[in-house]
């Protein structure tokens, strides 16, 4: 929100159509998508130790934090890497937490937003990612393989749809 109840119509729009496009890959690719998710994750974990590395490389107060800080993302993102599945599985179980929090989160902003016309599209939107959360929970761990990439692109194909009715109702 800018200002006294009004939204930016053009960014919410643009941001729902960049989601919407995101959400589509993700339910076309579902096993892609998933593996890229640990696959991106486990390079942010190895560029993260190898910057704390340095860090403690460099010396100073803390420096053995760093180091072992590297070590740590350094060894979870080669193990990421590595075994690929068991880390589906993890995350799976993650992701149903994460729908959860979203899902809870999408009703804060309909109520933030409220009594803006469209308010009501993230409360949808959040009833969706409840479902999909549970749904995860209900499948683990035999659908870690492609429902994570699934349900991702889902979600992001509904945040993307909540975000365009917000700014088709803006001023």
């Amino acid at each position: 929100m800018n200002g006294e109840g009004t939204i930016d119509p053009k960014s919410y729009q643009i941001s729902g159509i960049i989601l919407l496009i995101l959400g589509i890959l993700g339910i076309i690719f579902p096993y892609f998508a998933s593996t890229m998710i640990v696959w991106i994750i486990a390079f942010l974990l190895l560029v993260g130790g190898v910057v704390f590395f340095i860090i403690g490389f460099k010396g100073g107060k803390g420096a053995w934090a760093g180091i072992l800080l590297g070590v740590i993302l350094l060894a979870i993102g080669i193990l990421m890497f590595a075994y690929p599945q068991p880390t589906l599985s993890v995350m799976t179980l993650i992701m149903g937490i994460f729908f959860t929090i979203v899902g809870i989160a999408s009703f804060v902003l309909a109520y933030a937003v409220m009594p803006h016309n469209g308010w009501w599209a993230p409360v949808i939107s959040g009833v969706l990612s409840l479902i999909l959360g549970v749904l995860i929970f209900l499948g683990w761990p035999s659908n870690s393989e492609w429902i994570i990439g699934l349900f991702v692109g889902i979600d992001l194909l509904l945040d993307g749809i909540s975000l365009m009715v917000l700014g088709m109702y803006g001023e």
